[in-house]
Protein backbone atom coordinates (compact mmCIF):
# COMPACT_ATOMS: atom_id res chain seq x y z
CA UNK A 1 0.00 0.00 0.00
CA UNK A 2 2.75 2.41 0.96
CA UNK A 3 4.74 1.48 -2.12
CA UNK A 4 1.76 2.15 -4.37
CA UNK A 5 1.21 5.58 -2.80
CA UNK A 6 4.88 6.49 -3.23
CA UNK A 7 4.77 5.50 -6.90
CA UNK A 8 1.67 7.64 -7.41
CA UNK A 9 3.28 10.69 -5.81
CA UNK A 10 6.47 10.36 -7.84
CA UNK A 11 4.49 9.98 -11.07
CA UNK A 12 2.42 13.06 -10.25
CA UNK A 13 5.49 15.16 -9.49
CA UNK A 14 7.18 14.03 -12.68
CA UNK A 15 4.22 15.04 -14.84
CA UNK A 16 3.87 18.41 -13.10
CA UNK A 17 7.51 19.44 -12.94
CA UNK A 18 9.67 18.82 -16.02
CA UNK A 19 12.85 16.94 -15.19
CA UNK A 20 16.26 16.85 -16.79
CA UNK A 21 15.81 13.14 -17.51
CA UNK A 22 12.80 13.96 -19.65
CA UNK A 23 14.07 16.98 -21.46
CA UNK A 24 17.81 17.25 -21.93
CA UNK A 25 20.88 18.75 -20.31
CA UNK A 26 20.69 20.26 -16.81
CA UNK A 27 23.10 23.07 -17.61
CA UNK A 28 22.31 25.39 -20.48
CA UNK A 29 25.46 26.74 -22.07
CA UNK A 30 25.01 28.56 -25.34
CA UNK A 31 27.81 28.02 -27.89
CA UNK A 32 30.68 30.45 -27.38
CA UNK A 33 30.62 31.16 -31.14
CA UNK A 34 27.31 32.96 -30.56
CA UNK A 35 28.76 35.44 -28.06
CA UNK A 36 28.85 39.09 -29.09
CA UNK A 37 26.56 41.85 -30.32
CA UNK A 38 23.89 41.15 -32.93
CA UNK A 39 21.33 43.01 -35.02
CA UNK A 40 17.75 41.81 -35.58
CA UNK A 41 15.27 43.68 -37.74
CA UNK A 42 12.50 45.19 -35.62
CA UNK A 43 14.47 45.03 -32.39
CA UNK A 44 15.74 48.30 -30.99
CA UNK A 45 19.46 48.47 -30.27
CA UNK A 46 22.14 45.79 -30.39
CA UNK A 47 21.37 42.38 -28.89
CA UNK A 48 23.99 40.99 -26.53
CA UNK A 49 24.48 37.21 -26.41
CA UNK A 50 26.76 35.35 -24.02
CA UNK A 51 26.97 31.71 -22.96
CA UNK A 52 23.90 31.97 -20.70
CA UNK A 53 21.62 34.73 -21.98
CA UNK A 54 20.16 36.41 -25.05
CA UNK A 55 19.33 40.00 -24.13
CA UNK A 56 15.85 40.07 -25.70
CA UNK A 57 14.88 36.48 -24.81
CA UNK A 58 16.20 36.11 -21.27
CA UNK A 59 18.22 33.42 -19.53
CA UNK A 60 18.71 30.00 -21.03
CA UNK A 61 17.28 27.42 -18.64
CA UNK A 62 17.66 24.19 -20.54
CA UNK A 63 19.16 22.76 -23.71
CA UNK A 64 17.02 19.89 -24.93
CA UNK A 65 18.38 16.67 -26.36
CA UNK A 66 17.66 18.12 -29.78
CA UNK A 67 20.85 20.22 -30.13
CA UNK A 68 19.13 23.24 -31.67
CA UNK A 69 16.36 23.63 -29.05
CA UNK A 70 16.74 25.85 -26.00
CA UNK A 71 14.33 26.93 -23.25
CA UNK A 72 14.58 30.59 -22.18
CA UNK A 73 13.03 32.30 -19.16
CA UNK A 74 12.22 35.99 -19.58
CA UNK A 75 11.73 37.95 -16.35
CA UNK A 76 10.52 40.98 -18.33
CA UNK A 77 7.52 38.98 -19.54
CA UNK A 78 6.42 37.58 -16.19
CA UNK A 79 8.97 34.76 -15.98
CA UNK A 80 7.32 32.93 -18.85
CA UNK A 81 9.13 30.20 -20.77
CA UNK A 82 9.66 29.97 -24.50
CA UNK A 83 11.47 27.52 -26.74
CA UNK A 84 13.85 28.72 -29.43
CA UNK A 85 15.04 26.48 -32.23
CA UNK A 86 18.33 28.14 -33.22
CA UNK A 87 20.62 27.35 -36.14
CA UNK A 88 23.96 28.98 -36.88
CA UNK A 89 24.11 29.43 -40.66
CA UNK A 90 27.47 31.21 -40.60
CA UNK A 91 29.80 32.70 -37.99
CA UNK A 92 27.94 35.97 -38.59
CA UNK A 93 24.36 34.68 -38.96
CA UNK A 94 21.92 33.00 -36.56
CA UNK A 95 18.38 32.03 -37.54
CA UNK A 96 15.61 30.90 -35.23
CA UNK A 97 11.96 30.12 -34.75
CA UNK A 98 10.29 30.46 -31.38
CA UNK A 99 7.24 29.40 -29.43
CA UNK A 100 4.90 31.75 -27.62
CA UNK A 101 6.01 32.76 -24.12
CA UNK A 102 4.14 30.30 -21.92
CA UNK A 103 3.31 30.98 -18.26
CA UNK A 104 1.48 27.76 -17.37
CA UNK A 105 3.50 24.74 -16.34
CA UNK A 106 4.28 22.51 -19.30
CA UNK A 107 6.85 19.91 -20.16
CA UNK A 108 9.74 21.56 -22.01
CA UNK A 109 9.29 19.23 -24.96
CA UNK A 110 5.66 20.29 -25.23
CA UNK A 111 6.71 23.94 -25.37
CA UNK A 112 9.10 23.20 -28.25
CA UNK A 113 6.49 21.11 -30.07
CA UNK A 114 4.19 24.14 -29.95
CA UNK A 115 6.40 26.03 -32.45
CA UNK A 116 4.22 26.39 -35.52
CA UNK A 117 5.55 25.59 -38.98
CA UNK A 118 4.07 28.96 -39.97
CA UNK A 119 6.09 30.79 -37.31
CA UNK A 120 8.30 33.38 -39.06
CA UNK A 121 11.99 32.61 -39.39
CA UNK A 122 13.99 35.38 -37.70
CA UNK A 123 17.61 36.28 -38.40
CA UNK A 124 20.39 37.76 -36.30
CA UNK A 125 23.41 39.39 -37.95
CA UNK A 126 26.65 40.00 -36.09
CA UNK A 127 27.47 43.66 -35.45
CA UNK A 128 30.86 44.77 -36.86
CA UNK A 129 31.19 41.44 -38.64
CA UNK A 130 34.35 40.63 -40.56
CA UNK A 131 33.86 40.45 -44.32
CA UNK A 132 33.81 37.46 -46.64
CA UNK A 133 34.44 37.33 -50.37
CA UNK A 134 31.29 38.36 -52.22
CA UNK A 135 30.00 35.59 -54.52
CA UNK A 136 29.30 38.08 -57.34
CA UNK A 137 32.17 38.72 -59.75
CA UNK A 138 32.51 40.96 -62.77
CA UNK A 139 30.28 43.89 -63.79
CA UNK A 140 26.52 43.77 -64.27
CA UNK A 141 23.81 46.17 -65.42
CA UNK A 142 20.45 46.51 -63.70
CA UNK A 143 17.30 48.63 -63.55
CA UNK A 144 15.61 49.64 -60.31
CA UNK A 145 12.38 51.02 -58.90
CA UNK A 146 11.72 53.10 -55.79
CA UNK A 147 7.98 53.08 -56.05
CA UNK A 148 7.52 55.55 -58.89
CA UNK A 149 8.27 53.42 -61.95
CA UNK A 150 11.15 51.43 -63.37
CA UNK A 151 14.37 53.35 -63.99
CA UNK A 152 15.93 51.43 -66.88
CA UNK A 153 17.48 54.11 -69.10
CA UNK A 154 20.26 54.63 -68.56
CA UNK A 155 20.98 51.31 -66.88
CA UNK A 156 22.67 51.27 -63.48
CA UNK A 157 25.70 49.07 -62.79
CA UNK A 158 27.11 46.73 -60.17
CA UNK A 159 30.74 45.67 -59.76
CA UNK A 160 33.09 44.17 -57.22
CA UNK A 161 35.72 46.33 -55.53
CA UNK A 162 39.40 45.46 -55.33
CA UNK A 163 38.43 44.49 -51.77
CA UNK A 164 36.55 41.30 -52.68
CA UNK A 165 34.26 41.63 -49.66
CA UNK A 166 32.64 44.76 -51.13
CA UNK A 167 30.26 45.46 -54.01
CA UNK A 168 29.48 48.87 -55.49
CA UNK A 169 26.02 49.76 -56.82
CA UNK A 170 26.12 52.78 -59.14
CA UNK A 171 22.58 54.10 -59.62
CA UNK A 172 21.72 56.30 -62.59
CA UNK A 173 18.99 58.94 -62.68
CA UNK A 174 16.13 58.62 -65.20
CA UNK A 175 14.72 61.97 -66.30
CA UNK A 176 11.13 60.70 -66.47
CA UNK A 177 11.14 58.73 -63.16
CA UNK A 178 10.37 60.56 -59.94
CA UNK A 179 12.73 59.73 -57.09
CA UNK A 180 15.50 58.31 -59.25
CA UNK A 181 18.91 59.85 -58.72
CA UNK A 182 22.58 59.29 -59.43
CA UNK A 183 24.20 57.85 -56.35
CA UNK A 184 26.52 55.11 -55.16
CA UNK A 185 25.86 52.48 -52.53
CA UNK A 186 28.38 50.03 -51.15
CA UNK A 187 27.58 46.56 -49.88
CA UNK A 188 29.84 44.75 -47.39
CA UNK A 189 29.45 40.97 -47.69
CA UNK A 190 29.48 39.31 -44.25
CA UNK A 191 28.17 35.77 -44.77
CA UNK A 192 27.42 33.07 -47.30
CA UNK A 193 26.11 29.52 -47.02
CA UNK A 194 24.35 26.79 -48.95
CA UNK A 195 21.12 24.93 -48.18
CA UNK A 196 20.38 22.13 -50.57
CA UNK A 197 20.88 23.53 -54.05
CA UNK A 198 20.32 27.15 -52.97
CA UNK A 199 23.13 29.56 -52.16
CA UNK A 200 22.63 32.54 -49.84
CA UNK A 201 24.72 35.55 -49.01
CA UNK A 202 24.24 38.52 -46.68
CA UNK A 203 25.56 42.01 -47.31
CA UNK A 204 25.29 45.20 -45.28
CA UNK A 205 24.36 48.22 -47.41
CA UNK A 206 25.85 51.66 -46.89
CA UNK A 207 24.70 54.64 -48.95
CA UNK A 208 27.75 56.75 -49.67
CA UNK A 209 30.17 57.83 -52.36
CA UNK A 210 33.01 55.35 -52.48
CA UNK A 211 36.30 55.04 -54.30
CA UNK A 212 37.39 51.70 -55.72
Amino acid sequence: MNKGWLTFVLSLLQSYYPTSCQTGLDNCILPSSWSGLWFESGVRGAISINTSTMLHKGKCMKQLKHPSQFIFKNSQEGNCLRCLSIHQKHANVLQYKESKCITERKNYKEICRSISVDEPLKSLFRVNASGVDCPIHGTYSFSYSRGHGLCSYPLSSLHQCSDKSRLVFSYQACVDIKGSQSQTEQAHCIADWKEGSTYYFVAQMNSSHVST
